[in-house]
């Protein structure tokens, strides 16, 4: 399934996944477009699958719910998130591109 607007494209994604990795939770302080403080809150994850290894992020308020939360490294979850594609520009002008995988559901199975 692909959700499409004009910043992005997201694929959503439903995968079986051990954990590797948790990170600590934070959340770093920016000027939002109205010229407001806001905060970006964010708790990353290494995940395997396989011979597969990727990263991930909770944001938001999900990531700030979950921020004491304990997962255990021994038991498969349910990952359900959005890859989404950035484009932008070095200093230079050269072209790059970034994906992130942005978890929205994290469940033991």
């Amino acid at each position: 399934k692909r959700i499409r607007n004009h910043l992005k494209t997201q694929t959503i994604m439903e995968k079986i996944v051990r954990i590797k990795e948790v990170g600590e939770y934070t959340e770093r302080q920016f000027t939002n477009r109205d010229g407001k403080t806001d905060y970006f809150r964010s708790r990353g994850f290494v995940f395997t699958c396989g011979d597969e290894e990727f990263y991930g992020e909770m944001t938001g308020d999900y990531a700030a719910r979950n921020r004491d939360t304990v997962y255990d490294k021994d038991r498969a979850h349910m990952l359900k998130g959005a890859w989404r594609h950035r484009p932008w520009q070095t200093k230079e002008g050269e072209s790059r591109h970034e994906n992130w995988l942005v978890v929205n559901t994290l469940t033991v199975l």
